[in-house]
């Protein structure tokens, strides 16, 4: 099959996602580029609309999304079969095969909570505006993530047949796989939320007088949104027909700065440094979350594709998904009621990444008459400092 050019233009140059364009023609993210390019060729386009899709505003992030989960599945040692157009995969383990269809939570014209709006909320000085605000975005994931995943379970193929009873999916796992793209904050929520949609079950939790963690569990029946007059039914997994869906897996990771860490992990270069901080897990008891911080490619953290993925196991499923599948990943699981599950020592609940070009390193230090050598073992020295790092994510903002 001849080699698709997934970076040339397919539709009209008005109609190019804004991210598909930061890609093509921004310096810094060439190496992001070029993995993409990479692994697309490696994935081709099964349904024939991949590079159409991957240039709109309306399918950029889910078929990011679909190149991201492809590298996941190809790192659990997945054979990736091809020849059914849908469901989005088809992987196989040893005498296993499951099924995945992914699906992005996206933003709604509808939707009245703009990031203008959040923006305001956010850096009020009214206690109370900054408080009502944030809740209004957790109700707004919820109500985004419910509706991608219902859109997913509810569709209807050809002969009405839904996902799970078309006859090479029959019998088999399927599995849905989402990511909240819906707005520039939808990346930065943990997954604890959508483990409350899911069960119907979560933790309500506070910091006592030490600093710890305090959790209570509590049982979740439905979501109220304001900007939203109906109620969202939480437990999804506890829904007709949801049975047949054997886990979800999830992720907010599966971003362009994903694909710029592992290609300058793997192969440096002298001319782009990033800068990654965030929270992650702490295997502490009853711990807060940790920080961190780290060059990307400086030896202190080797980052793989499912870090930070995490799968949900349907305690109500007909067809279980077998968890040794997907080692090395968070998972979640019911017993007796009870949550269990697995998490890798390392597992960041979000994180930003700080991409800056050796020639702006070089013109912030200059200006502030802060260096006198341009070598890059003294511009990585400089970055383990503070006075870097902000240089760093302030060319990001």
């Amino acid at each position: 099959m001849k080699n698709k050019e997934l970076f040339k233009p397919e539709i009209s140059e008005d109609k190019l996602c804004e991210k598909f364009l930061l890609l093509r023609d921004n310096s810094k993210y060439l190496p992001a580029k070029q993995l993409i390019e990479q692994t697309f060729s490696l994935m081709g386009d099964q349904d024939g609309n991949f590079i159409k899709d991957f240039q709109s505003e309306n399918g950029f992030y889910n078929r990011l999304w679909e190149l991201y989960l492809f590298n996941v599945f190809v790192e659990c040692r997945f054979v990736i079969e091809s020849g059914n157009q849908y469901p989005d995969f088809q992987i196989s383990q040893k005498e296993e095969t499951v099924f995945v269809e992914a699906v992005t939570a996206n933003s709604s014209p509808e939707d009245l909570l703009t990031d203008e709006l959040i923006d305001e909320g956010k850096n009020s000085t009214d206690i109370e505006k900054k408080e009502e605000t944030q809740s209004d975005t957790i109700d707004q994931y919820v109500i985004r993530l419910n509706s991608a995943l219902r859109s997913k379970r509810d569709k209807v193929y050809k002969d009405e047949k839904r996902y799970w009873e078309l006859d090479w999916v029959k019998g088999n796992p399927f599995v849905l796989a989402i990511e909240p793209c819906f707005n520039k904050y939808s990346f930065f929520f943990p997954d604890y939320k959508i483990t409350e949609l899911l069960y119907g079950q979560g933790y309500e939790t506070k910091v006592d007088s030490e600093n710890r963690l305090i959790g209570q569990k509590i049982n979740v029946q439905e979501y109220s949104y304001k900007y939203k007059k109906t109620l969202i039914p939480s437990g999804f997994f506890n829904q007709k027909d949801s049975e047949n869906i054997s886990a979800v897996i999830f992720s907010n990771l599966g971003n362009i700065d994903k694909f710029n860490r592992m290609a300058l992990q793997y192969k440096p270069t002298n001319e782009i440094f990033a800068v990654r901080s965030g929270l992650c897990y702490n295997s502490e008891e009853d711990s807060l979350a940790k920080d961190f911080s780290y060059q990307v490619g400086d030896g202190t953290h080797i980052e793989d594709w499912k870090e930070g993925v995490s799968i949900f196991h349907n305690p109500n499923a007909e067809i279980k998904l077998n968890r040794n599948l997907f080692k090395g990943c968070k998972q979640i699981w019911i017993e007796e009621n009870e949550f269990k599950g697995e998490i890798p020592e390392f597992y960041p609940y979000n994180s930003i990444t700080g991409t800056i070009k050796k020639d702006e390193i070089i013109h912030h230090l200059e200006k502030e008459e802060l260096i006198k050598s341009t070598s890059e073992d003294d511009l990585r020295k400089l970055l383990s400092d503070d006075k870097l790092n902000s240089i760093v994510f302030g060319t990001n903002e």
